[in-house]
């Protein structure tokens, strides 16, 4: 069913990925000048959220096959973890290109975390569902 907490939760996921694209993740800070770099400057990392959201969309809207939304899941990580991968080599990219200059996370970084997390929250509550039906098919 579409109006379950693991849409919710989904929802989110794909809201974090869009505002990861648009807003900025590093900053560099020299004596004169602080810089902020969004993702939209590094092109895989744009593909790769957009394909998150689509991602979520889809699993949205699988209600009725809750094994491959769970399947989906999974694979959602791995590409949550792709991203965070990138990110850091672009930070560290970014640190030596600019040897004099301080160059720190944003606090949007952080959200590949709570994607992680709501990640795991949809991945259980669909678990949750899927028992249930289960458990109502023996009833029959």
């Amino acid at each position: 069913m579409i109006q379950r907490i693991q849409t919710v939760y989904l929802l989110l996921v794909a809201l974090c990925a869009g505002l990861m694209i648009f807003l900025p993740i590093y900053d560099i800070e020299t004596e004169s000048l602080t810089t902020h770099i969004a993702t939209t400057d590094y092109v895989p990392l744009v593909a790769l959220l957009g394909v998150l959201m689509l991602d979520c969309l889809i699993v949205i809207f699988l209600f009725k096959k809750r094994t491959f939304q769970m399947t989906l899941i999974l694979g959602m990580n791995v590409l949550v973890a792709v991203i965070l991968g990138l990110m850091i080599f672009y930070w560290k990219k970014l640190k030596d290109d600019h040897p004099n200059a301080e160059v720190e996370f944003e606090i949007t970084a952080l959200f590949g975390l709570v994607i992680y997390a709501l990640l795991f929250l949809a991945r259980k509550a669909i678990k949750k569902d899927e028992e249930l039906v289960k458990s109502l098919d023996r009833l029959r």
